[in-house]
Formats: structure tokens, sequence, C-alpha cells
């Protein structure tokens, strides 16, 4: 601003303005601006690079590993609302204990190409609705949120099924309720914010995920509704 500007601006100023004015040049108001905000751990932005939808694929484990480490070594994030949304699996990794099924399901994207992950709920995280697609159709499975204990969900697996071509439903013949504790696991919330997170589960895999949508309304499916009305 212009020296003639700022006694114009003086002149026209009100005494309330002016009041303000020299308050905020007072040191106890300065440090009330003062914010502390803060950035991102470096390792963030590199896997938003490595797992964009059309980056390499060959050799990512080996660069993914150590971005992996370094957020594990941070102060765990707790359980917010921004887990809520659609969320793309951009990378899984398998633990070596897992065994070749296991890892055959979960890396072999010939199979199932994409998996997304819609988390349910208003302000906190109500049910995980998993989703396969596959060509040919999809296979949803379900799981209620029973507990949020900080940076960990503990989920019920509750059901599964096949939605083919033309609305066609099939259920997943494992009767969840009848495993007990087997139908129980936990995801722990390494690292998120509004658009990257990533999880660790209770069988050793940790997932990077990508949020596409906070609009949840394509999870809320008969079978959801029905197992939130079953726990509410």
């Amino acid at each position: 601003m212009l020296p003639s500007e700022t006694l114009v601006a003086f002149h026209n100023a009100s005494p309330m303005h002016l009041l303000r004015a020299q308050d905020a040049h007072r040191p106890e108001a300065r440090r009330r601006s003062v914010r502390c905000v803060s950035s991102p751990p470096p390792a963030r932005d590199a896997l938003i690079s490595l797992t964009a939808p059309n980056s390499p694929r060959v050799g990512r484990d080996e660069q993914l590993a150590p971005l992996l480490a370094q957020l594990m070594n941070l102060p765990p994030p707790p359980v917010d609302k921004r887990i809520i949304g659609v969320w793309r699996n951009a990378h899984t990794s398998v633990p070596q204990t897992a065994s070749p099924i296991q890892r055959a399901a979960i890396v072999n994207e010939k199979f199932v190409p994409e998996v997304q992950q819609i988390v349910v709920g208003d302000e906190v995280p109500l049910a995980i609705v998993n989703r396969l697609l596959f060509p040919g159709g999809e296979l949803n499975i379900m799981a209620v949120v029973t507990d949020v204990q900080t940076q960990r969900l503990c989920l019920r697996f509750t059901r599964a099924w096949f939605l083919l071509g033309g609305g066609f439903r099939i259920p997943y013949p494992v009767p969840f309720r009848l495993l007990g504790k087997k139908s129980c696991g936990w995801l722990d919330i390494v690292y998120i914010d509004d658009e990257l997170r990533v999880t660790k589960g209770n069988r050793g895999s940790t997932f990077v995920l990508r949020k596409e949508s906070d609009d949840v309304g394509l999870a809320y499916t008969p079978e959801l509704r029905e197992e939130l009305e079953k726990n509410s």
C-alpha cells in the first residue's frame, strides 16, 4: 500500500477499527494469531506418486517398503471422520507368513483388478464394506465396527455376497455368525489425511488406500441397512 493510500485508510477508519489495529500489534495478540500447522511427512508425497493409477508396478514393493516404515515410526493418528468415504486399495503388502492362496488372492490383479473399501458412518465409523471388483461382477464383504480404540477399528465380519450382472445376488457360503472370534479382526490406522490412508490389519498385511469420494450412498445396500439396525 502506498503512503497516500495509508493516510486515506487511516482517516476513513472508525475509532473501533483503529483500536483493533492497535491491539493487533500487541505481543499477546500476535501470539494468539500464531497457529501450529503440522506439515505432512516426506514419505506421504512419495506414496501418493507411487500409488497413482498409472504408476509403474515393477519394483514398487521395494520402493514402498522404506516409506511405509517411516510412517510406522510416527505417532499413530486417532480415528476420526476423515476415514468415512470410498477408498481405493492402491497397494497391499502381504507378510511372508501368508499362505500361497492368500498371497495370490490379494496380489494377483488379473483376478481382482480393483478393490474398494467403503467406510460408512456419520461422525464415527459404523461399518466397512470391502468390494472386490472383477470382470462380470463383484464380491462384497461386510463388517460392523464393534469398537474404536484410539487408532484401532475393531471389526466383526457378518456376511458376504456376490453381485453379478443384472443385479443377481448369490450369498457367499461362509457362516460368519458361527465362527465366533474367528470372524473378528481389527485395522490400525498408521496414517490418514484427506487423500491417503495407510492401515495395518490383524493378519499383518499393510494397505495403502486412496480416497475416491466422501459419498458412501453406494454402500447402503439392504444387507448393510439390516446389519446397522441389528447393531443400533
